[in-house]
């Protein structure tokens, strides 16, 4: 099985500017659960970019 993390980190890496990575731990459904502050934090900074349009 292919690790995840490093095929994002990959992705990530090609990707232009801005980008910004979250890593968050769980399974596709429990991932909102298992990360919790850290998930809630990285949806909000992104929706404060994506309503500025600054990273």
């Amino acid at each position: 099985m292919t690790n995840v993390i490093s095929v994002a980190e990959k992705l990530f890496k090609g990707a232009p500017p801005p980008k910004q990575l979250l890593k968050i731990k769980g399974s596709h459904n429990s991932a909102f659960l298992d990360s919790g502050e850290v998930f809630l934090s990285g949806i909000r900074e992104f929706l404060k970019s994506a309503d500025t349009g600054v990273q």
